[in-house]
């Protein structure tokens, strides 16, 4: 899967799941990284935009924090959708 995403989305996707594996490493990832990992936002702009319109929630709550931490087991929903924080 990390091989898929380094040819799709190319050199700035390699620094985005290097990124995402520390916040994972750490514990944690924030909301705007889980979002374009996810592929539910295509910058860090839209994320930012997406999140403060209050489309975003997080357990059940909306969430205006570009820079939210999320955890394993945490559930994001947009649109309808819901995705849950596992580790990878």
């Amino acid at each position: 899967m990390f091989y898929y995403f380094l040819v799709y989305y190319g050199y700035q996707m390699k620094v985005l799941k290097i990124r995402l594996f520390l916040y994972w490493f750490m514990g944690y990832v924030e909301l705007n990284n889980f979002l374009k990992v996810k592929g539910i936002v295509s910058s860090g702009g839209e994320a930012k935009v997406v999140i403060r319109s209050e489309k975003i929630k997080v357990n059940g709550e909306v969430e205006t924090r570009v820079r939210k931490k999320l955890r394993v087991g945490d559930v994001v929903e947009f649109e309808g959708g819901k995705l849950v924080v596992e580790s990878d």
